[in-house]
């Protein structure tokens, strides 16, 4: 076990019961609760939204690049799509 993983399993253990709560909660995808969100991996964000990383490179979502691995937070991936939703035009069908 990493020493990270190890500072954090100590964290959690030594946190009182509402803390853990939360966290776990964050943790499995949940309300964070005034916590940040987790960052998402492009993979994490790929499977959410059903989609390829091809498409997910080609909408250019805003992301957090961090190491040269970008992240993405979800409250923010969806204003991104919603935006582009509001702006789309409509369509001509034959």
């Amino acid at each position: 076990m990493s020493e990270t993983t190890e500072q954090v399993m100590r964290a959690i253990l030594n946190a009182d019961t509402e803390r853990r709560a939360q966290a776990l909660k964050v943790l499995e995808g949940g309300e964070s609760d005034g916590l940040p969100e987790p960052l998402l991996t492009a993979t994490q964000v790929c499977e959410r939204l059903q989609i390829s990383r091809a498409t997910l490179w080609r909408w250019r979502l805003p992301c957090i690049r961090k190491g040269g691995v970008r992240r993405y937070r979800w409250p923010v991936v969806l204003d991104a799509l919603d935006k582009e939703r509001a702006n789309a035009r409509p369509v001509a069908r034959p």
